[in-house]
């Protein structure tokens, strides 16, 4: 009786957009898998929206970026780094290089996702430590938009290597220094999970994401 009272058999989870369509479909479908009994929904938000949404008890559970999550409200633990790149249609002069400068980059048209998130932040300050700012075009909040827009070669764009399958009609390219920002779980100290949430948290901790940046997908952990 304890332990049912315990189950909602629903957890909403939260991911950003952007790392939702690398995470999500391995966890859905192995958590399906091994407990059928408990449906999961996703919530996308940017990471910093995520965490409100934590903060408030909206969520129980995220997948998100954790560099500048506050680990004195929540805990976090590391899943996967991933590498912000450089995405170029494939008709585009810096198409055939294994990694960009900033200098290279300083003329270049951006176009970027809409919101305040985490990783433009990060890349705006990787721009100014190069002495200037992205040539920022157009923002918008949808990911096929960029990619199309960019597949024309009149535009670059900055977004996770794993966010765009590779034989898509644009390349990503390493920034020189590479820019690798860290995802993992989060949830809010002090807030009770329920036993679906725990199962979800200890099924996502169990799988492996793979290397920094190494393209081999997700496997099933022990």
């Amino acid at each position: 009786l304890h332990d049912l009272s315990n189950r909602k058999n629903h957890v909403l989870l939260g991911i950003p957009p952007m790392i939702g369509s690398f995470f999500f479909p391995p966890i859905f479908s192995g958590f399906s898998q091994a407990h059928p009994e408990i449906s999961l929904e996703l919530r996308e938000q940017s990471s910093r929206e995520t965490c409100k949404l934590l903060m408030d008890e909206e969520l129980e559970l995220a997948v998100t970026l954790t560099g500048d999550v506050d680990t004195g409200v929540f805990q976090t633990h590391p899943l996967h780094s991933m590498e912000l790149c450089c995405f170029v249609g494939k008709g585009h002069p810096l198409a055939g290089a294994a990694s960009v400068s900033m200098e290279q980059l300083r003329d270049e048209k951006v176009v970027l996702l809409k919101g305040s998130q985490y990783h433009i932040d990060r890349l705006i300050a990787y721009y100014q430590r190069s002495g200037f700012s992205p040539s920022v075009i157009l923002r918008s909040s949808q990911l096929a938009t960029i990619k199309r827009l960019t597949e024309t070669g009149g535009v670059i764009s900055f977004l996770f290597r794993e966010s765009i399958p590779p034989e898509e009609n644009v390349v990503a390219l390493s920034l020189d220094p590479p820019l690798f920002l860290e995802v993992g779980t989060v949830y809010k100290k002090g807030h009770y999970l329920y036993s679906d949430a725990s199962l979800l948290l200890e099924f996502i901790h169990g799988l492996s994401f793979g290397g920094d940046g190494d393209g081999d997908g997700v496997k099933g952990g022990g």
